[in-house]
């Protein structure tokens, strides 16, 4: 009887918030579409409550990368005040 390997898993490389923001708006767009077609009242309201649960993670998202936005050009900012000389003054 041979033996099998076994089969390595590799990790996904870890994503970015643009990337996040792309995936969510895909699938609030996929959930919107099954809310207008869903056949009964149940599948409505779950996914109603779907979408309704990953708006607040979008809206979180764009926050985020708003937030990390406006630190990216603060920090740059503030490293090119610092590369620059100071005056002295007598």
């Amino acid at each position: 009887m041979p033996t099998e390997k076994p089969t390595v898993l590799r990790r996904r490389k870890s994503g970015d918030i643009h990337q996040l923001r792309r995936v969510l708006w895909g699938v609030l767009i996929e959930i919107e579409g099954e809310v207008l077609s869903a056949e009964t009242v149940d599948a409505k309201v779950r996914c109603a409550n779907s979408l309704a649960q990953l708006s607040g993670s979008y809206l979180k998202c764009i926050e985020v990368a708003d937030i990390a936005a406006r630190l990216e050009r603060l920090e740059a900012a503030q490293g090119a005040a610092t590369l620059t000389p100071m005056r002295r003054v007598s």
